[in-house]
């Protein structure tokens, strides 16, 4: 059994006894047997491999959906930029919301990374900063699965602020509170085209943008002008190239849009490229997507992200209530003919374990006195309310391998829960 003690000396009791995760396991294995992990889904019905879309939560191999992806051989892409296709790993950080294709690997959690894709939803300059708002949800008016207490608006889009958003600790740490109108900010996260939100997952301040970037659904389509709005904001195609316009135009579509910098007198934005906001997904067998559910049937028929998810055999881990237009989900399953077939359907929550920052490595640059240290060129911040697992705070130091859990710091970083020694 693990000894679990704080930074302050005392003694954190485990949330289940040796006894209680042994019957836990045993559970979920009579379980998995019984029903098929939750689902009908057939390994050899869709193709081999696995894909995963969410947002990078940790390091030590990339983290993606609370599965550890080994990147070591991925080769790395920028979705939005065509001109330089082959990109670092070093460009990879938390909060981007990638799409990781590779290989399943042979036990539960693991996989391997062949190809990584990144890429922002949003990148413009903020129309309002709004201390504490709620967001009402989609277009059904009901509230959704996550809250934001800060927003931002940029090219009229609502951006939601929540407790598992990262801010780039060198380009803006303060945090939330470093963001001024006029700032060019760059935004990842989970679009809702229905409401015009996005609930950001990584926000960066852009020093000189050469263009700017939206991504939502088409409305007010009018063909003779070569217009289109998504939300308040009107955009022209009039001057798109023929090879940059690859999508057929139509109201209710989502588009991920190029702009040029500058408005035109009439407060239109000129669009220099536009593509489907979503690829069409690889046959996989092993799927884990996470995002919002951008358009819905019933809680059997749905689609996240774009992807549409057929949850007809689904086990859903927190019920069903909830499972709404506008939702936070996550769904695991396999890929079939473009359709997630899924297996399991979470509600998420920001405080699930899946959701929390997870770094493993090499403590470096170690300060007892501004309780601070780097992983993997991370800085995580510790408190006296932090737990220790295997060890003590009188082991931490340079040089000491651990694994750190914990949420973003507000100046960056992450803020541990738990630090970890590892061997």
């Amino acid at each position: 059994m693990k000894n679990i003690i704080t930074a302050s000396g005392g003694t954190a009791p485990r949330s289940k006894s040796l006894w209680g995760w042994l019957l836990a396991a045993l559970f979920t294995t009579l379980t998995v047997a019984a029903c098929g992990g939750g689902g009908s889904v057939d390994p050899g019905t869709g193709g081999t491999g696995s894909f995963s879309r969410g947002a990078i939560t940790g390091f030590g191999s990339i983290i993606v959906n609370g599965v550890r992806h080994d990147d070591s051989g991925a080769s790395v892409s920028d979705e939005d930029d065509e001109d330089s296709p082959g990109r670092g790993k070093d460009e990879l950080k938390l909060g981007m919301v990638v799409t990781v294709t590779g290989t399943a690997g042979t036990g539960t959690g693991t996989a391997t990374a062949q190809v990584i894709t990144f890429g922002s939803e949003l990148k413009g300059p903020v129309r309002s900063v709004n201390g504490s708002t709620t967001n009402t949800g989609s277009a059904t008016g009901t509230p959704t699965a996550v809250t934001g207490t800060q927003t931002l608006v940029i090219l009229g889009q609502t951006v939601i602020i929540g407790t598992r958003t990262v801010f780039d600790p060198l380009s803006l740490p303060g945090g939330f509170a470093d963001i001024m109108v006029g700032d060019i900010l760059e935004v990842h996260g989970h679009l809702d085209p229905a409401a015009n939100t996005l609930m950001a997952t990584r926000i960066n301040l852009e020093g000189n943008a050469n263009h700017y970037k939206i991504t939502g659904s088409v409305n007010g389509l009018v063909t003779t002008t070569k217009s289109f709005k998504i939300g308040s904001e009107t955009i022209s195609y009039a001057t798109v190239p023929a090879d940059k316009l690859r999508v057929d135009l139509k109201d209710g579509i989502t588009v991920k849009v190029r702009l040029s910098t500058s408005q035109l007198v009439t407060g239109t934005w000129d669009a220099t490229r536009i593509k489907p906001a979503a690829k069409k997904a690889e046959n996989k067998n092993r799927a884990e997507v996470e995002g919002i559910i951008t358009e819905f049937t019933s809680t059997s028929k749905f689609s996240v992200g774009g992807i549409p998810v057929d949850a007809s055999n689904a086990r859903f881990d927190k019920g069903t209530a909830g499972i709404e237009l506008g939702a936070r989900v996550e769904v695991k399953g396999a890929i079939v003919d473009g359709v997630l077939i899924a297996s399991r359907v979470k509600l998420e929550d920001d405080d699930d374990e899946d959701n929390q920052n997870e770094l493993h490595g090499v403590v470096s640059k170690f300060d007892a006195a501004a309780k601070t240290f780097e992983l993997r060129g991370i800085k995580v911040t510790y408190t006296a309310s932090t737990q220790f697992e295997d060890g003590s705070l009188s082991m931490l130091k340079d040089g000491a391998k651990v694994e750190v859990k914990g949420a973003p710091a507000p100046s960056g970083g992450v803020l541990a829960a738990k630090i970890e020694f590892e061997d």
